[in-house]
């Protein structure tokens, strides 16, 4: 438990440092501001607040030790899907 306990900080950690580094390659490429950009931040950090309080619940229902390693693989996979795109075709366009 405690290497998987680990293993989400970690990795928790290492994409919480990615935003600052690619904030200003990601405006430019998307031709978008640094309010919009402002924006993205805050639904990623709205989502964590969101599964924060969800978690909590799944733990309860199911165990922690199912939930935490759940939450490692999606981090994971989250990760693995952002490095391997170079454009945002989700994102809408600047004139919505």
């Amino acid at each position: 438990m405690t290497a998987i306990c680990f293993f989400a900080f970690f990795i928790f950690g290492f994409t919480d440092n990615l935003k600052g580094p690619t904030l200003p390659p990601m405006l430019a490429e998307l031709d978008i501001d640094y309010g919009t950009g402002g924006n993205i931040f805050f639904g990623e950090y709205l989502g964590f607040v969101i599964a924060t309080l969800i978690t909590g619940l799944l733990a309860d229902r199911f165990g922690l030790k199912i939930v935490m390693v759940l939450a490692g693989v999606f981090l994971a996979l989250g990760v693995g899907g952002y490095s391997s795109l170079n454009t945002a075709p989700c994102l809408p366009p600047r004139s919505l």
